[in-house]
């Protein structure tokens, strides 16, 4: 069996949010709290990873040279989204695959604590131009917090919701709302093309993340077309602390409010902490 197939097998069976990592000279392994658990005895070779990789990237329908690194997402049968990283060491290629719903699950399914999720949603849904910045060592877990999020919005109405990513996380549902998505390099080219309807449709939350330029993010230029009583979303995925320590002490961004979050991988839910950073 190839090392996609037998990855793909082994995510089927694995509840959401289940991450494997495959890097040449070490046997595929699962991540869980704390540690990482072989699911093979074999080493991966790099003919292996890339073989996988470009099997993984005909499944996505991506067509194209491979570049050095890079992220997508699939649908894979009926089990789920498939989100793939991968990057090169040494001219060899290495694949994180994580195993995700296709839609945002309900918060009694991804929230340690639901209760504490709907207090903080229903705060959010009546705020007016606050900065909101989602860290966790993992984008996606951040992004189904926002998308959960805005489905709670969507849902509750009379609000309208506009997002910028790189890659789409999920495909949000108006409900008794409105919500407009635009996927940075499929519908728009760069930034500044999807920043530059914002003060035309001047949406009530706006959400900006591309997966592959974290920390080159012209906050100047962002925040020229964000009207004053927008709530605007970030998706950071590091520490709080070193959030603060780039963005805060050396960018310049105040005023933010910092939400945490953490991944039990032994019970696959998340808990979160809410903090201001003055």
């Amino acid at each position: 069996m190839s090392l996609a197939k037998f990855l793909l097998d082994f995510l089927q069976k694995e509840n959401f949010f289940t991450e494997v990592l495959a890097i040449p000279g070490a046997p595929p392994k699962v991540r869980k709290t704390d540690e990482l658990v072989a699911i093979s005895d074999k080493p991966v070779t790099p003919e292996e990873t890339k073989a996988a990789l470009i099997y993984l990237r005909e499944v996505a329908g991506k067509v194209g040279a491979i570049d050095k690194k890079g992220i997508f997402t699939f649908a894979y049968k009926d089990v789920g989204r498939i989100r793939v990283i991968y990057g090169m060491q040494r001219n060899t290629y290495y694949l994180s695959l994580l195993k995700v719903p296709f839609n945002t699950p309900e918060p009694e399914k991804f929230f340690l604590n639901p209760y504490k999720f709907q207090k903080f949603a229903e705060a959010v849904y009546h705020e007016r131009g606050k900065i909101y910045a989602i860290c966790g060592e993992d984008w996606f877990i951040n992004a189904t917090f926002i998308g959960i999020t805005f489905d709670y919005i969507l849902q509750k109405g009379g609000k309208v919701i506009f997002t910028i990513e790189n890659p789409l996380s999920y495909l949000l549902k108006h409900k008794n709302g409105l919500v407009i998505q635009k996927e940075l390099y499929e519908d728009i080219f760069q930034l500044k093309d999807g920043l530059e309807d914002i003060p035309l449709i001047v949406p009530d939350f706006v959400y900006i993340f591309d997966a592959l330029n974290i920390y080159n993010l012209n906050f100047d230029e962002i925040f020229q077309y964000i009207p004053h009583s927008v709530n605007v979303f970030f998706n950071f995925p590091m520490k709080g602390k070193i959030f603060v320590k780039h963005y805060v002490e050396k960018v310049g961004l105040k005023g933010v409010i910092l939400i945490e979050t953490k991944m039990d991988y032994n019970f696959g839910l998340v808990d979160f902490n809410v903090s201001s950073t003055g």
